[in-house]
C-alpha cells in the first residue's frame, strides 16, 4: 500500500508538470515483464522496456493495461514509472517558441506561413525545453482519427506542410470530416540547431527509438551492421527514451488513430506499413485491403510512386505493425525549399482524401478480385 501511495504522489506531480492525461500513462522499466490475468494471476504475455501504456485500472501495486490491440492484463507497478518527466522552470513559452519558428521560416524563404501561439496545444517539452505542440481538428469525440506528423527528421524540412495545413484548416475546418491530430514539429531541437539535424538534442534518431518489442534485441545490432554506427541513425540508449517519442506515444494512446501519416523527404514515394498479412482476423484484413487501395489511390492522384519500404527496430512503421495501425510514409521528392508551396498544392487534395478516409467502413475496391493476390 505504501508503494502505491508513493506511485500515486509521483503520478500527481507528473500530471501537474505534463498535462491532464500524462499521469495515466506508465513506461516499463524492466527488460521484460509478465502480463497476467489478475494480481499474481496466470501469465498472458510479456511487455518490454520502454513500452508505454495507459492505465485503465489500478489495484494494490498493480495496473491493468491494454498490452496488445484488444488484449488487457495486469502488470506490477514495481517495474514501471510515470511517463513524461519534465524539469520545471527551464521550459520555453509558446510565444517564445513561435518567435523562433518564424525566424527559421524567414531563413528558409517560407514567407506564406507563420507560427501563432494561440493555435497550438502544448503540455510536453523537448530536452531543451521547447514545446512539443499539436492541434486537433474536426470532431473531438470522433472514433475515427488520422495522426499527421512532420519533422521527425528536422533536416528534411517537412514542417512547412504541416503549418500550411494548419492555416488551411483554421480557415476551412469543414474540410475534416472525422478527426485529425496534427504534430507539425516533432523534433524542435533538431530544427533549431544550425545546421538542422536528423537527430534530436541527445543525438538520437527518433525513428529508431520507438518502443517496439524487438528494440532491445535488434536496434543496436542493426545500427552496427547496417549503418556502421553512423550517428545519424543512433537508436538511443533504451527504447522510448526520448521525450519526443514519449509525447508521440501519449497522443497515440489518447486518440487511438486509425492511421498515421508521417512526412519525410527526399525519396519521392508513398509507403504503407500495415499489419502482418498472415493474420486471419477478417476485420483487420478488410482494413488492410482498404489501406492498400487508399495508398494506390494517393499515388495515382498525386503523381508519386507507391512502394513497400522496409521497417526497422524502433521505427514508426514497425511500431504501427505491432499495434495494427496503418502507417503511411510520404516521402517528398526533395527538401521543400523554394518549391514548398508548389509541392503542397501537388499533394493537398490527395492528403485531404487520405485524412477523411474511414478505413473501418470505406468500400474502396474491396471486391476487386484481380488485386486479391497482391494483398493476401
Amino acid at each position: 500500500m505504501k508503494k502505491s501511495l508513493i506511485f500515486l504522489i509521483i503520478f500527481l506531480i507528473s500530471s501537474a508538470l505534463n498535462g491532464a492525461f500524462a499521469s495515466e500513462q506508465i513506461v516499463i522499466t524492466a527488460d521484460r515483464l509478465n502480463v497476467r490475468d489478475g494480481v499474481w494471476g496466470k501469465k498472458l504475455g510479456k511487455v518490454y522496456e520502454g513500452q508505454q501504456f495507459e492505465v485503465t485500472e489500478e489495484k494494490e501495486e498493480w495496473a491493468k493495461i491494454e498490452y496488445e490491440l484488444g488484449k488487457f492484463g495486469w502488470i506490477s507497478l514495481d517495474y514501471a514509472r510515470p511517463a513524461l518527466h519534465t524539469i520545471a522552470g527551464k521550459n520555453i513559452t509558446l510565444s517564445q517558441f513561435c518567435a523562433q519558428v518564424d525566424t527559421e521560416f524567414k531563413k528558409l524563404g517560407w514567407k506564406n506561413i507563420s507560427c501563432n501561439s494561440d493555435d497550438w496545444q502544448a503540455n510536453w517539452h523537448s530536452e531543451k525545453g521547447q514545446p512539443l505542440i499539436y492541434k486537433v481538428f474536426g470532431n473531438e469525440n470522433s472514433t475515427h482519427t488520422t495522426l499527421l506528423i512532420c519533422s521527425v527528421h528536422s533536416d528534411e524540412d517537412t514542417t512547412y506542410h504541416c503549418f500550411r495545413f494548419m492555416q488551411l484548416l483554421r480557415s476551412n475546418p469543414e474540410l475534416i470530416q472525422h478527426r485529425l491530430v496534427l504534430i507539425p514539429l516533432l523534433n524542435p531541437d533538431g530544427f533549431f540547431t544550425q545546421p538542422r539535424t536528423r537527430t534530436n538534442a541527445n543525438g538520437v534518431d527518433l525513428n529508431r527509438n520507438l518502443p517496439t518489442k524487438d528494440w532491445a534485441s535488434l536496434a543496436h545490432r542493426q545500427w552496427k551492421w547496417s549503418y556502421q554506427k553512423n550517428p545519424r541513425y543512433n537508436p538511443g540508449k533504451t527504447a522510448g527514451s526520448e521525450k519526443e517519442n514519449q509525447f508521440l506515444v501519449s497522443l497515440i494512446l489518447k486518440y487511438k488513430p486509425d492511421k498515421i501519416v508521417s512526412l519525410h523527404s527526399p525519396l519521392d514515394f508513398i509507403d504503407l506499413d500495415y499489419m502482418d498479412k498472415r493474420e486471419g482476423d477478417k476485420a483487420l484484413l478488410a482494413i488492410r485491403k482498404r489501406a492498400w487501395f487508399q495508398a494506390q489511390s494517393f499515388a495515382k492522384q498525386s503523381g508519386t510512386r507507391f512502394r513497400d519500404y522496409r521497417t526497422f527496430p524502433g521505427s514508426l512503421g514497425r511500431f504501427g505493425d505491432e499495434w495494427k495501425i496503418p502507417i503511411y510514409t510520404l516521402e517528398f521528392p526533395e527538401k521543400p525549399g523554394n518549391q514548398a508551396a508548389k509541392e503542397f498544392e501537388r499533394f493537398k487534395s490527395a492528403m485531404l482524401e487520405l485524412f477523411n478516409t474511414n478505413l473501418s467502413t470505406q468500400p474502396t475496391a474491396l471486391n476487386n478480385e484481380q488485386d486479391k493476390d497482391q494483398l493476401l
